[in-house]
């Protein structure tokens, strides 16, 4: 068993449309509790009112909402599972709920937070009915919604993960392993491999529309640029490929220039340096990129004034961060900046470097100069708004 505990992201603003979610959810199982104290049937029919279900005819518009807020109670006496189970389905709900919605909320507004943790429900809700006719109940499928959304939104923060298996621990893992994980239980749960108390189908409703929502926000432009997001990811995909065409194209064209030759005048660091700078270079050309990277990372350190051609230094820094290698990454970004101060790329690397500084490493003072530098050179509005996001975070 695993549980999330946390983000690395650091939070700019308070979280209330989630602090205002998980006390009326847990506020209302308090109260359902309260009353199967005084009157079992009374908690019995509060949760059928809530409880959304097919052709019930109890069932009314308001429960596609009410029912996110209604939990299995251990003073429902026709629920399904023990005491314990029930109180637990509450408890992981409201724990995803905190881990993934202050990040959230932070990103998108306390509006649309709460659009979007209501709109998933009800398509979680609505996606339940058309597979099964037995009621359903709960925040899961709300919760995925905000899972799905975190997927696109921000797939590059770690989570932080209680394991109870054998050995307790906590680790810290990348978003979109866990998330992945969590969705191919769900479809294999989906699939018939699954226990019948849990509703698939919601699962993967409200991960579905959280994937729709998160991909619209970014698209549209409805939500401010972000280093961790998946558009920034696939734009940065898309700028090594270039880089590393762009380098193909050039080596086919031109000969790539021999080492310089030993002789009595030339310096053994010089030819050591040059040696290992062609490797590194014919490494990157050929796809090899893990061994170019070690080979980067074991000789760079000794050799402070070594660099690459400035687009294969460039993919080179690239790969290095998304690797989360990050202080090798900025001092490739680093090394690029001073041998190639003119190249088209300098201020979007000034920027990428000031926010690997603020948010990564924690270098503040050394990212302001770097990221008021960048957002006077660029001309793209999203990066300059994520100069001026960094810039305010206080981090910077």
């Amino acid at each position: 068993m695993f549980i999330p505990l946390g983000t690395d992201r650091a939070m700019r603003r308070r979280p209330r449309a989630c602090e205002a979610l998980l006390m009326i959810t847990i506020g209302a199982y308090v109260l359902v509790m309260l009353a199967g104290l005084l009157d079992p049937d009374m908690a019995t029919r509060i949760i059928d009112m809530m409880t959304l279900e097919r052709g019930a005819t109890t069932s009314a518009p308001w429960t596609f909402i009410t029912y996110q807020f209604a939990h299995d109670n251990p003073f429902i006496g026709d629920s399904n599972g023990s005491g314990l189970y029930r109180l637990l389905h509450l408890a992981f709900n409201m724990v995803g709920l905190w881990v993934f919605g202050r990040p959230l909320e932070d990103r998108i507004g306390h509006v649309g937070f709460l659009a979007l943790y209501l709109g998933g429900g009800v398509i979680a809700g609505a996606g339940h009915l058309l597979d099964s006719p037995a009621p359903v109940l709960g925040a899961s499928g709300s919760v995925c919604a905000l899972v799905g959304a975190f997927a696109m939104l921000l797939p590059r923060v770690h989570i932080r993960i209680l394991v109870i298996f054998i050995l307790i621990g906590i680790w810290s893992i990348p978003a979109t392993w866990v998330i992945a994980f969590w969705m191919v239980m769900d479809l294999v749960g989906f699939a018939g491999a699954g226990d019948g108390a849990t509703a698939y189908a919601a699962h993967l409703g409200g991960y579905a529309a959280g994937l729709l929502t998160g991909i619209s926000l970014l698209v549209l432009g409805r939500t401010t640029g972000d280093d961790v997001d998946a558009l920034w990811m696939f734009k940065q995909w898309r700028r090594r490929q270039a880089a590393r065409a762009t380098l193909s194209q050039s080596t086919r064209s031109a000969p790539m220039t021999p080492p310089p030759k030993a002789d009595d005048t030339t310096p053994d660091s010089v030819m050591t340096t040059a040696h290992w700078l062609r490797e590194v270079e014919a490494g990157m050309r050929s796809d090899q990129l893990e061994g170019a990277m070690r080979r980067w990372k074991r000789e760079a350190p000794d050799a402070p004034e070594a660099c690459l051609p400035a687009a294969p230094q460039l993919d080179l820094a690239n790969h290095l961060q998304a690797a989360g290698d990050w202080t090798t990454a900025a001092d490739a970004y680093r090394r690029l900046l001073h041998h190639h101060p003119d190249h088209a790329e300098a201020p979007m690397v000034r920027l990428l470097l000031g926010v690997l500084l603020a948010r990564k490493l924690h270098r503040a003072d050394e990212a302001k100069a770097l990221l008021e530098q960048a957002r006077k050179e660029l001309r793209d509005p999203a990066h300059v708004q994520l100069a001026d996001t960094v810039l305010l975070e206080g981090k910077a």
